[in-house]
């Protein structure tokens, strides 16, 4: 079982980055235009996102969770996410790299 979750998980992860491509090709066909955002704009992209994160948080601690158990989640839930842009790198698994991209129509 654990064999056959590894191979589907790689799998999938191949069939998601597939939907992207299709998705971005599709977008760029209708008129969309994709711009990167420069590395001198990073930290901009990381102050803003970080005080959002914050807002949610605090919101979320008034429900009764610790603030701990939130971050928890987070670094939880970024570690495969951070694992398959490495295996995408390591095995030249094509990619949309629409997560590091923003969007405007027309």
């Amino acid at each position: 079982m654990t064999d056959f979750s590894k191979e589907f998980t790689e799998r999938w992860t191949v069939e998601w980055n597939n939907i992207d491509i299709e998705g971005k090709e599709f977008f760029l066909k209708q008129g969309g235009r994709i711009e990167s955002v420069p590395d001198a704009d990073n930290p901009k992209w990381i102050k803003a996102c970080t005080a959002r994160y914050r807002r949610l948080q605090k919101d979320v601690v008034s429900k009764g969770y610790k603030a701990a158990d939130i971050d928890d989640w987070i670094r939880f839930r970024r570690q495969p996410y951070v694992y398959w842009k490495g295996q995408e790198k390591a095995k030249k698994i094509p990619t949309s790299c629409m997560s590091i991209t923003s969007f405007r129509l027309g």
